[in-house]
C-alpha cells in the first residue's frame, strides 16, 4: 500500500506532512473502533484482522511494517487497453468507513505516467498521508549503484529529516548521495540495499513542487 507515514500507530500525530497536520490516519480506517480479532481497513490493501500481525502485542498499537491477515480477500479489477495502458481498481467498505482506489498506468514512448485516485465512499471524512509508489524494478535486480532518482523538490535545497531512524529506518546517507541541483534534488545510490533495510527521508516543504520524479538506472 502507498498510504501512511511508515511509523507505528493508527494516526500521524507528529509533524505529518509539509503542513504538519495532526490526526491524519496512518493509512488505516476503523482501527481504533475494532477489538482484537475484528476487522479494520488498510487503504489500498483491504479488510484486515486487528491483532493478527507477527509483532502485534498487548499495547494495541497499529504496526505499520508488520503484515496482517486478511479478514476478506480483496477483489481487484484489472483492465488493459492496447499495449500502453492499464488500470487497477479496488474498493472496500466496513461500517461507516469506505474507500475506492484506482491506479492508471500509461506508457508514452519513453515516459511512464502513473495516476493514483483515492475516493472516500464511506459516511465519515478522513485524511491520510500518501507516498508515490511507482512499481519500479530493474528486471528484478535490487536497487544499487547506478540507480537514481531526480525529485521535483528544487526549492528544498536538498534539506530533509529522517524521523524513522530512531526506530526502524536506516539513514539514507549510508546508501546514497543527496545532491541539490538547479531544477531538482538528485538521489544517487552508492551501493545495494539489503533485503531488510528500510530508508525514509522527509524533505522540507516545497510549495512549487508538482510531485514529479524521474528514475534512472535500467
Amino acid at each position: 500500500a502507498e498510504f501512511g507515514v511508515g511509523d507505528d500507530g493508527a494516526f500521524c500525530n507528529y509533524r505529518c506532512g509539509w503542513y504538519q497536520v495532526n490526526e491524519v490516519t496512518n493509512g488505516v480506517l476503523g482501527y481504533q473502533d475494532a477489538k482484537n480479532g475484528e476487522s479494520f481497513l488498510k487503504i489500498g490493501v483491504g479488510e484486515l484482522i486487528k491483532g493478527s500481525c507477527p509483532s502485534c502485542d498487548s499495547t494495541d498499537v497499529y504496526k505499520f511494517n508488520s503484515p496482517y491477515s486478511f479478514a476478506r480477500h480483496p477483489d481487484w479489477q484489472l483492465k488493459t487497453y492496447g499495449n500502453n495502458y492499464m488500470s487497477l481498481s479496488h474498493e472496500a467498505v466496513l461500517n461507516q468507513y469506505g474507500y475506492q482506489f484506482r491506479k492508471e498506468i500509461t506508457l508514452n514512448e519513453d515516459e511512464l505516467l502513473v495516476k493514483t485516485t483515492l475516493t472516500n465512499i464511506g459516511r465519515v471524512p478522513f485524511a491520510t498521508a500518501w507516498y508515490s509508489h511507482h512499481f519500479f524494478t530493474c528486471d528484478n535486480h535490487p536497487v544499487g549503484r547506478g540507480v537514481g532518482v531526480d525529485l521535483d523538490l528544487a526549492a528544498t535545497d536538498g534539506n530533509y529529516e529522517e524521523p524513522g531512524t530512531w526506530f526502524w529506518a536506516t539513514p539514507i546517507e549510508n546508501y546514497a548521495d543527496v545532491t541539490p541541483r538547479e531544477d531538482c534534488v538528485s538521489v544517487e545510490m552508492d551501493r545495494g540495499v539489503e533485503q531488510n533495510v528500510r530508508i525514509k527521508a522527509e524533505f522540507t516543504r516545497d510549495d512549487e513542487s508538482r510531485g514529479s520524479f524521474t528514475l534512472h538506472g535500467c
